[in-house]
This record gives C-alpha cells, structure tokens and sequence, in this order.
C-alpha cells in the first residue's frame, strides 16, 4: 500500500518541482539545487509537509533577495546658462566641488537656453539657473515667474550673488528642501 501512496504522489511532486523550478529559472537565482533536493526527498521519503517547507524557505529567501536595495539613484543636476553668462562660467567649478563633497551619485548636465522661447518653455529664471532632479535649488522658485534670458541674482543673507548658496545646491543633493537665508 505504502508504493501505491508512493506512486500517487509522484505526479503532485513532479507538478510541484516543475513549476518551482520555473519560478526559479524565472528570477534568475540558483535555488534550483535547493528545489530538487527537496523534490528528491519528498519523492525518496513521506515528508511531505517537510519538502513543502524547504520550497517555501527558498521561494521567501529568493524573494528577499530580489528586494534587497541597489545602489542609489543619480542624482540629476542642471546647470542652464545662456552663452555669454559670466557666472555660469565661474560657477561650473564649484559645482562640481559641491557635487563631489556630498558623496552622492550625480550626473551634471549644462543646458544652454537659446532664446527667450526656450527661457519661457523651460521656466529659466536666469544664468546659472542650477535644478536637481529637475527642481530649482531655490526655496522659492517654484512662486516666481520672471523667466527670461537674464542674469539671476540670489538674496541670501541680506546680500546679493550670482550663484546659489552652497547650502541650497547641498541641501538639493542631500534630498531636503534648502532654508531660506
């Protein structure tokens, strides 16, 4: 009776390892060996309910595998000029400095704004223009609408510069919305 219950099985087991192997061939892991040992075993034995385990332990460690976090995102930093521009010029290099000294993935790109079409289109408010992730550094850009082929001018502390505050391009960088100065 006991090889009679045997051969019964074989089809469910077969089913079973069949469509675990699958599973596994789809994800693109090495969890095959772990499949068929188990298909063995339950073929080989009457544990089913231990063989059934096994494949669920491999399918939940396949599936935190697969969710495990990469590698951060690149950041994606713009600086718009229009040719002629002084301090777009001046300000490339530091940019690059600030984007070094956050430690974070950046791609840079320099966008060069043509006409005041493209200024209107592209929501220039003026060179250096500097966005990451396609959001201008300055904590209230977002309000203005004084686009236009134009020097910019940041007020920070009372004063006037041509270029952001670091703060502001750090603080892009890092994810977080810069303060006001």
């Amino acid at each position: 009776m006991a090889d009679r219950d045997r051969g019964a099985r074989w089809p469910t087991f077969a089913a079973v390892g069949a469509v675990a192997a699958a599973v596994v061939c789809c994800l693109g892991l090495p969890l095959l060996a772990t499949f068929g040992v188990a298909l063995i075993a339950g073929l080989l034995t009457s544990w089913q309910p231990l063989v059934l385990g096994v494949a669920a332990i491999a399918l939940l460690a396949t599936w935190a595998w697969r969710r495990r976090p990469g590698p951060p995102a690149a950041k994606q930093v713009e600086l718009l000029f229009f040719d002629g521009c002084p301090n777009h010029e001046r300000y490339l290099p530091r940019l690059r400095e600030l984007i070094a000294r956050a430690g974070t993935p950046a791609q840079l790109k320099l966008l060069r704004v043509n006409s005041d079409q493209d200024a209107q289109e592209s929501r220039f408010l003026g060179s250096p223009t500097v966005r990451v992730d396609g959001h201008d550094v300055e904590p209230e850009a977002d309000a203005r609408e004084d686009f236009g082929l134009q020097c910019r001018l940041y007020r920070t502390a009372g004063a006037w510069s041509g270029t952001p505050p670091d703060e502001w391009v750090l603080g892009a960088l890092a994810g977080r919305a810069a303060e006001q100065h």
